[in-house]
């Protein structure tokens, strides 16, 4: 019975961790569409 305890709180963490992963990927994607969007000043796009 123990083990299937920490299989649990191990499945927990690992879907903890892919939310903040597939959130952070979201985060990155937007920031990219932002920067293609807008060209920071001094960038080789001007």
């Amino acid at each position: 019975m123990e083990e299937g305890r920490a299989l649990s709180s191990f499945r927990d963490k690992l879907e903890e961790l892919l939310a903040i992963e597939s959130s952070m990927q979201h985060k990155w994607e937007q920031e990219k569409i932002f920067q293609l969007d807008a060209p920071l000043p001094g960038s080789p796009d001007e």
